[in-house]
């Protein structure tokens, strides 16, 4: 017989926006970030985003670097996840160096009123059964 562990599972997200100009004239690795906040529902929880208009390095040139950063003093495991998954410690992050290229997003009409509007939305599972060593 299978046990699975308990869960306490906690939805947020983040909704942060760039100008179109960022995209053409921010230096490669120039960035900006939204605060690091408290998760809703949550004293221990914490996290933010890091974007990078003109990408993070010479190898996303042209791409939109979106980089997301949580952590928690939990000492149980807990997983942010959505469409990706990461485990969340003390300091935590999950990089996506090419998250869309400009070109692409252009093509899909990812540009509205001049604007660029990234919402990145996750799920906190704290795992009752389950510990970090």
């Amino acid at each position: 017989m299978e046990i699975k562990p308990t869960k306490l599972s906690i939805k947020n997200s983040i909704t942060v926006t760039m100008v179109d100009y960022q995209l053409d004239h921010n230096d490669i690795g120039e960035f900006d970030s939204s605060p690091k906040t408290f998760v809703k529902g949550s004293d221990k929880h914490e996290w933010r985003l890091q974007w990078f208009p003109a990408g993070y390095c010479t190898r996303a040139k042209e791409h939109i670097s979106l980089f997301v950063e949580a952590s928690t003093p939990e000492k149980k495991t807990v997983t942010l996840s959505e469409t990706f998954n990461m485990i969340v410690e003390t300091d935590s992050s999950c990089a996506f160096q090419k998250l869309i290229s400009h070109e692409e997003l252009r093509r899909i009409g990812g540009i509205v009123d001049e604007k660029v509007t990234i919402v990145c939305e996750g799920t906190f599972n704290t795992f009752n059964d389950l510990q970090l060593n």
